[in-house]
């Protein structure tokens, strides 16, 4: 009969898993991206009425 000892040894040995990517985000750690700023409501009813232009 198996001991723990040796279960333990049967599931960390080997793993058929595959490790995730160590970096998977394209834009890098979301501590290096700049920080984000309030939309303003003039922009946000440019957007809506899909206003070329917001100056």
């Amino acid at each position: 009969m198996p001991t723990n000892e040796d279960a333990h040894l049967i599931f960390t040995s080997t793993s058929e898993v595959p490790a995730p990517p160590i970096n998977t985000a394209m834009g890098g750690k979301a501590s290096l991206q700049p920080k984000r700023t309030p939309v303003s409501d003039r922009e946000i009813e440019a957007i809506l009425l899909g206003a070329p232009d917001l100056g």
